[in-house]
């Protein structure tokens, strides 16, 4: 997927350069909303949470995992930004701001209104349902040191664009629709 993204890239960058052809290109991180499909792991563990008969225990790699999570509605306005400039560039498009993957869990729990506890056995830690007494999900117990600061300054001045949602309703969004 990556090899895909940056080859298109330089593609365009090659058109620019070689054709004088009006060629753009956006690098978009994690956006969400309320159409995200069901194959994406934020819906699918919402789709657990709201619905716990339904589907099977949810096992997910690292709920550690700092994610850049922006809405696709402020994404799609940056885009069309990059497009009416008058020369062609190639933006990167994020928040800037990285939320756990736990932390994303947690505040769905919160919308939903679902009290929970994390449970932890051998090595897995386990997202329970307090008053159902169901467990919803699990994943493995890894510390993610990694912490991804993506630079969007640049971008933002140059398009004269900031993100207008923020993490808690994107989420809540999410859990409503």
């Amino acid at each position: 997927y990556s090899i895909a993204k940056y080859s298109a890239y330089n593609y365009l960058k090659y058109f620019n350069t070689n054709f004088k052809m009006f060629c753009c290109s956006a690098f978009f991180f994690n956006h969400e909303s309320k159409l995200r499909d069901q194959r994406f792991i934020t819906r699918k563990i919402i789709n657990k949470l709201k619905f716990p008969n339904k589907y099977r225990l949810l096992a997910l790699n690292n709920i550690e995992d700092l994610v850049d999570w922006g809405h696709a509605h402020d994404y799609m306005k940056a885009a069309y930004k990059i497009i009416k400039q008058r020369m062609p560039s190639h933006e990167i498009i994020a928040t800037g701001k990285n939320y756990k993957l736990k932390y994303f869990i947690e505040l769905s729990c919160k919308y939903l209104d679902i009290k929970y506890k994390w449970l932890i056995k051998n090595k897995q830690i386990y997202l329970k349902d307090i008053k159902n007494k169901r467990i919803l999900l699990k994943s493995e117990i890894k510390k993610n040191n990694k912490k991804i600061k993506i630079k969007i300054k640049k971008t933002k001045n140059k398009l004269n664009w900031e993100p207008y949602y923020k993490f808690n309703d994107i989420v809540k969004e999410m859990c409503f629709n």
